[in-house]
């Protein structure tokens, strides 16, 4: 039986080519633009919760930044690293506050430039973010004094690349400050979140600032709210600070934010997607809802013909039925595969994870067959009025 209807299938093929393949193109593009659509907004979901199971949902960065005269001799007097501990220590019931500061400084080995991130933080970075050394040991509170750092997996990969087979013990100038390695970092994922690339860092003690110009205020933080949820979090450590800087700007950073501009990176694409998808269906509906007109005219004295020796008006429009579900299923079993891989395709221009989301599938074999059967009914409702004489003398 499903032999006979393919044949069928195939003969209209070969009889009303253009219109057929036009029908099919449109079935094909709209059922792959609604799966593609699905998959990408899947894809981007799964993307957005893992990213932020992975970097935190609980922690955010703190920028605090000065906007005038006035705004800059409060953070001298409350944001300098000598008065750091004393500004941090009423938030401790409800923050877990790390400070940090980015030194724009050029460090060299041996007159050679060694691109990276000079970063001066408390030596409580490493448990509070979970990073490991792979040689050496990490900073340590009685480091505080001390010219030594630990770098990033990157700046040591850099080191070896000019010939320094022996990292741990070498002396790196920066700025005319001499600094000695006392560790290298394990490789990490990049953080989107924090303001640097940890495997791209050299870190050091933050009490080590003052040997550096222009560098007195620490005005970032890597924070943990103890209580509440994310969002709460941040807008009460932002009140706070800027009550007790004088309203001084806050800016916070995380996990939630970069959730959101992949949303918005990806929205333009799935509008996009939509419009097509639209589009191509009518298009493809109109189509083939004319190709069954003609198919119809045209096939008067067979249906004539099978009506005289004892087919139903039923027999007819099942046979029409299933010749449109097979075309319809045809282009949207195309549409669907199609749909998978340029979900991939997109998934991977914009860095993302792909993820085989069986909504898709699922949701266009359901526009299929429900194109099919809307299409299909046209044929079975005029098959009713169908007079076998007349329709063997037309």
């Amino acid at each position: 039986m499903i032999a006979y209807y393919l044949h069928d299938v195939y003969a209209l093929f070969k009889y009303y080519r253009m219109r057929f393949i036009f029908s099919l193109v449109g079935i094909m593009v709209g059922v792959g633009a609604i799966c593609a659509l699905i998959a990408l907004n899947s894809i981007v979901k799964k993307n957005s919760q893992e990213f932020i199971k992975k970097f935190g949902g609980s922690q955010f960065v703190l920028n605090i930044m000065p906007a005038n005269a006035r705004d800059q001799k409060i953070a001298n007097d409350y944001l300098s690293f000598q008065n750091m501990s004393d500004f941090i220590a009423p938030y401790h019931d409800e923050f877990t506050l790390i400070p940090y500061k980015l030194i724009s400084a050029k460090t060299r080995y041996h007159e050679k430039l060694i691109e990276a991130v000079a970063v001066a933080a408390t030596s409580e970075i490493f448990t509070f973010m979970q990073w490991q050394v792979e040689e050496g040991r990490k900073l340590h509170p009685l480091d505080k004094n001390d010219k030594v750092m630990v770098i990033g997996a990157k700046v040591a990969k850099k080191l070896r690349n000019m010939g320094l087979d022996q990292i741990l013990g070498q002396e790196l100038n920066m700025d005319g400050h001499y600094f000695t390695v006392v560790g290298i970092l394990q490789e990490k994922e990049f953080n989107p979140v924090l303001d640097f690339d940890i495997n791209n860092t050299l870190l050091m003690d933050v009490n080590l600032l003052g040997r550096f110009e222009n560098c007195q205020i620490i005005d970032s933080f890597i924070v943990k709210g103890n209580k509440g949820d994310l969002l709460s979090s941040e807008n009460h450590l932002k009140e706070r600070i800027e009550r007790d800087l004088g309203g001084m700007r806050t800016f916070v950073k995380d996990a939630l934010m970069f959730e959101q501009a992949l949303f918005k990176q990806v929205a333009l694409t799935m509008n996009i997607l939509a419009i097509v998808a639209a589009l191509t269906l009518f298009l493809g509906i109109v189509s083939m809802v004319n190709l069954l007109f003609i198919l119809i005219e045209e096939r008067k004295k067979e249906i004539g013909l099978r009506l005289s020796i004892g087919a139903t008006t039923q027999d007819i429009g099942l046979q029409f039925l299933v010749e449109t579900l097979c075309l319809c299923l045809i282009g949207g079993g195309v549409g669907i595969v199609l749909a998978q891989l340029l979900s991939y395709v997109i998934a991977l221009k914009l860095n993302l994870v792909y993820y085989s989301q069986a909504s898709s599938w699922v949701l266009g074999i359901l526009v299929t067959v429900l194109i099919g059967l809307v299409v299909g009914l046209i044929p079975a409702r005029m098959a009713r009025r169908f007079d076998p004489v007349k329709l063997i003398n037309s």
